[in-house]
């Protein structure tokens, strides 16, 4: 689709001039991913830069590529407007490691709920870990979560059910 590509030739572009005023170098990979495993209709633009001087765009904790992300993001919908793609970043790995650790997390916080028969409250969390927790635990009936609190303080209880 002449748009599809219109979208990757944009994001394309932005990072190859972002690296180069940082003076870094790196590949960056832009394709679709199929989301054939939700329900949404929505579609997902992976962004994943790859190489050895990219540790800086990802900082403590990921906050730098958590910014880096937000601030692409707002160019891509500023220029294409509102629509059915989200935009998934990553730089060397980072967020689908975070994620693998996000639902080891979940699954394991779950295991000690049904056990102790009582609510766990993790960590202070972004937005999007938190719905990494709220998806992993979606499909088991034994398990209620919900995000509390406001800001930088709020965070993912992991219930059992009544």
């Amino acid at each position: 689709m002449d748009s599809d590509q219109n979208q990757i030739d944009f994001l394309d572009k932005h990072l190859s001039l972002f690296l180069s005023l940082l003076g870094l170098e790196g590949k960056i990979d832009i394709s679709f991913l199929d989301d054939s495993n939700t329900n949404s209709n929505s579609r997902i633009l992976s962004v994943r830069l790859i190489g050895e001087q990219l540790g800086s765009l990802i900082g403590y904790h990921g906050r730098i590529l958590e910014s880096f992300s937000h601030w692409l993001k707002a160019s891509f919908f500023k220029r294409f407007g509102p629509s059915d793609t989200r935009l998934f970043v990553d730089v060397n790995g980072y967020q689908s490691q975070r994620r693998d650790f996000l639902v080891m997390l979940a699954k394991k916080t779950a295991d000690r709920v049904r056990f102790l028969r009582t609510q766990i409250v993790l960590s202070p969390m972004s937005s999007s870990d938190r719905y990494i927790i709220h998806e992993a635990l979606s499909s088991d009936p034994s398990i209620i979560t919900e995000s509390l609190g406001d800001g930088f303080e709020r965070r993912v209880v992991v219930k059992p059910v009544p």
